[in-house]
């Protein structure tokens, strides 16, 4: 290519582009690295660790935190918890994802899932369970993805 196309591609005049060409990296300070490793971050090496340790090896809620399970907002909170650094939730994101820790959606139905089974186990099996139930006045409660529902049996 010519200095003239050149710098109609950069957007400078031709003469510019043949000065840069007489210039040497160093002189142009052109820093092809990037940032060192660790630079900039908010955490510590050490603090990096002992945050990805306690997401492995514990539950939100034995870390005293009001989450069942680990999301953004819960690790936000256990890096301010334990380094008192308050980050934002985008750079906790970053960390997760520097870390190996990738996020997933739970599945509405499985997909090995057997309808007729289902339906099979409804019809049959579960009235014997709710009449057991009944008779020991105990109360039988379901999860779904809307949270715990009762059966309507009663302890009374």
């Amino acid at each position: 290519m010519t200095r003239a196309e050149i710098g109609e591609i950069v957007g400078v005049h031709a003469d510019t582009v043949g000065r840069w060409l007489k210039l040497s990296l160093r002189e142009l300070k052109v820093n092809r690295d990037g940032r060192n490793p660790g630079e900039r971050r908010h955490l510590t090496q050490a603090q990096e660790e002992r945050i990805r340790k306690l997401i492995t090896d514990k539950a939100p809620d034995q870390l005293e935190l009001d989450y069942a399970l680990w999301t953004r907002k819960a690790v936000m909170e256990l890096i301010e918890q334990e380094t008192r650094v308050a980050m934002p939730i985008r750079t906790v994101s970053e960390y997760l994802k520097r870390w190996g820790f990738t996020p997933h959606k739970p599945v509405k139905q499985a997909y090995e899932q057997n309808p007729e089974a289902i339906q099979r186990w409804l019809d049959e099996e579960y009235p014997e369970i709710k009449a057991k139930a009944k008779q020991e006045k105990a109360e039988i409660y379901w999860g779904d993805e809307t949270g715990i529902r009762s059966d309507g049996l009663s302890l009374e």
